[in-house]
């Protein structure tokens, strides 16, 4: 919406950019909706976003909002099918009007791979698939070296080979794929929603079905300076206050001569939350680390310099994060139970 908490306009970019290079190519493919200030949604968004600023993380309202831009998307797509039917009414009819459409809602941390997403985008779906299609996702916290463990699955057998090993760090939240007509009858990306009785059987029911392992990444609390400062700061996460600059570095900063060092060390911590414990990849079975490299998407495996808080090697600047030993920082008293 164009609009912030305070109610102020806020300006809006895309038309600007829109005949960039970089978007010029895919305007064919573009439906750019831009609510107008007095309208409903806005008004409703800037009070949740005040809300959540001003009470922080320990009220829910936070998680509401997250929960609201998760389904707003579909749900103004949705309405569009009447407001826009004379601008986009063909294209509108196309998506809404065929059962093999598919969509999905992943948040911009969980990544499918390039290889999954081709195989769902060309492969012929039995009239019998009963939706939606779980992407089996490793849950990966800080970089590419470390997973996190869960509980969500850990009881099913994922793996051909009988392991479950993989299954132990498995995120049952997500992506599922779903059809758009599904997704847009329910005005939600209906991401909240399980696949049926999953956790009470204790196995996979045919009738319930995913892609394999290897089709998707979920990598959280990234160690990467403007990601782990905007977390600690956001309205969502609303944590910032927990987060102190020894005088050093803002003086360093209010001087103008802040070095990476100084920037690499109060940003890239590692994972210290033992409810939610990680695990060094590479202490894991041969299978496994081939597993998450499979997931991985193409860009992150091809790039690895470009990339590198997604993928630190030993011997590039952030080496220490590729290593077991890092692991060790959190026995300090000021990473003590941090994530």
């Amino acid at each position: 919406p164009p609009i912030d908490p305070w109610m102020i306009a806020k300006p809006l970019f895309f038309n600007e950019v829109r005949r960039s290079g970089r978007f010029q190519r895919y305007l064919g493919k573009v439906m750019h909706i831009v609510l107008p200030a007095d309208d409903e949604d806005s008004r409703i968004v800037a009070r949740m976003t005040g809300d959540a600023e001003r009470m922080g993380s320990s009220d829910p309202q936070g998680w509401a909002l997250e929960a609201f831009f998760r389904k707003y998307p579909v749900h103004r797509l949705a309405a569009s099918l009447a407001r826009h039917a004379d601008s986009h009414g063909e294209l509108l009819r196309a998506i809404a009007g065929f059962d093999d459409v598919i969509a999905t809602q992943s948040d911009s941390d969980e990544l499918i791979n390039s290889e999954t997403t081709h195989h769902l985008r060309w492969c012929e779906f039995h009239d019998s698939l009963r939706w939606p299609v779980y992407v089996p996702t490793f849950a990966m916290k800080k970089n590419l070296n470390w997973m996190q463990k869960t509980e969500d699955l850990a009881h099913i057998a994922f793996d051909p080979l009988g392991s479950r090993e993989a299954s132990g760090f498995l995120m049952r939240p997500g992506p599922y794929i779903w059809t758009l007509r599904d997704m847009l009858e329910a005005r939600d990306t209906r991401r909240g929603e399980r696949m049926h009785g999953i956790r009470k059987r204790g196995f996979l029911d045919p009738a319930e079905p995913h892609v394999g392992l290897g089709g998707s990444i979920h990598i959280s609390s990234l160690a990467e300076p403007a990601a782990h400062w905007c977390k600690k700061g956001g309205i969502i996460e609303a944590s910032f206050q927990e987060t102190t600059f020894d005088s050093r570095f803002l003086d360093s900063v209010e001087n103008g001569t802040l070095s990476v060092g100084e920037v690499v060390r109060a940003s890239i911590r590692p994972w210290c939350n033992t409810d939610t414990p990680t695990v060094f990849l590479g202490s894991l079975s041969s299978h496994m680390r081939e597993l998450v490299l499979q997931a991985t998407p193409s860009v992150l495996r091809s790039n690895p310099s470009r990339y590198c808080f997604f993928s630190p090697t030993l011997d590039g600047p952030l080496g220490a994060t590729a290593t077991q030993e890092w692991s060790q920082l959190c026995k300090l008293p000021e990473f003590a139970g941090t994530g």
